[in-house]
């Protein structure tokens, strides 16, 4: 689970498992952000990206899943 999303500045991850990488990129692929954490709930801080559409990968140990953000 994510929210809110549309985001303003502060992206809440939750999942059913640790996450040990977040990595923000932009629709060209290019990475903007990359966080280190072994915790099944992050805060992703965007307020110094601009307005845009965002891919967020998140890492586990076992697989990887990508979720579409839009920052306002």
């Amino acid at each position: 689970k994510y929210y809110p999303n549309p985001v303003d500045d502060k992206l809440q991850i939750e999942y059913f498992e640790n996450i040990v990488q977040v990595d923000v990129y932009d629709l060209l692929g290019r990475n903007i952000k990359t966080i280190q954490t072994n915790n099944r709930n992050v805060e992703i801080d965007l307020s110094e990206l601009s307005a845009a559409t965002y891919m967020i990968q998140l890492q586990t140990e076992t697989k990887q899943q990508f979720i579409k953000i839009i920052k306002q």
